[in-house]
This record gives structure tokens, sequence and C-alpha cells, in this order.
């Protein structure tokens, strides 16, 4: 588990005197018949399911031999009530949550109330930094997004669009 390791060297690093817990609610979306497909094989024979899929976040990728997936939607729902657990069981606390881009793509969405199908215009670099802070009766407030600024001296210069 990536996610597993990464967490427990951030941990050493800081001297975080606690365990890392790895939590199945955080996994990244189960894309199904889509699950470690590359671009191409998305647009090919399966490429009107996918682009529904992509446009319809109630759409999950599922056939009928059972390879079933998650839509963006129960994706998103479940890293939401995971975020918000944490949030409550860790009020007044920093917690460090490392996840794939997709769990903090899906959330950050969420926190900005922006539609699920709305393509992404922001960033989320590997080993960029994110802070939200959970707020009792406000919600979630993002405090910092994608910060590549602990890599500059590696010469890492983030990931940009064209």
């Amino acid at each position: 588990m990536l996610n597993h390791r990464t967490a427990t060297i951030i941990a050493e690093q800081i001297g975080h005197p606690y365990d890392v817990i790895p939590l199945e609610q955080l996994r990244e979306q189960h894309f199904g018949i889509f699950q470690d497909t590359t671009a191409a094989e998305r647009k090919g024979a399966l490429g009107e399911l996918f682009a529904r899929m992509k446009a319809d976040p109630t759409v999950a990728p599922v056939l009928a031999d059972g390879d079933a997936g998650e839509s963006m939607h129960v994706f998103q729902e479940r890293v939401i009530t995971a975020m918000s657990e944490l949030a409550a069981s860790h009020i007044g606390e920093t917690v460090l949550v490392v996840g794939h881009g997709g769990v903090l793509s899906a959330f950050f969405k969420h926190v900005l109330q922006l539609p699920l199908c709305t393509p992404r215009k922001f960033a989320v670099d590997n080993a960029g930094i994110g802070e939200m802070t959970w707020r009792p009766g406000k919600g979630w407030w993002v405090e910092t997004w994608n910060s590549t600024r602990h890599l500059e001296d590696i010469g890492y210069v983030g990931f940009h669009h064209d």
C-alpha cells in the first residue's frame, strides 16, 4: 500500500509519535472494467460508457459479468464520510491524510461545492500539500492547496497544464 509507506515516511520525518492508520474508505475510486486501463483503452470499445460515466456522476462502470465499480457520486460520498468522521473524532487536533489524486480531487470539489462532472481546473501534484480546516458549524475551509514548495530544493517545479 503506497499511501501507507508514504505516510510512514512523512511521520518519521516530522517526528510524529502515533501509528499510521490506513483507512479503506480513503482508497482510490474503483473503476470496474476500466480499472488498470490506459486512456486509449478507455476510449476504445467501451468509450461510450466511459464518456457517460465522466459526464454523469451517478453512472457506475458495471457490466453484466459483475465487474462492478463505483460511480463518481458513490466514490465522493465515501470520501466525504471518511473525512467527516476523521474531523469529528479529532476536534482541535491535526490529522495528516495521505491519498491519491482522485481522493483529494473528489474531496476538494466537495469543499468548494463544485459539481463532480466539472472538468478539473486545479492541479493535484504528486507530493503536493493541501491544508484544510474543519470548523464546527461552518464546515471545511481550504487553507492551502497543492503546495510543492517543500520540493523546490530538488528542482521540482510542479505540474503545468498547457
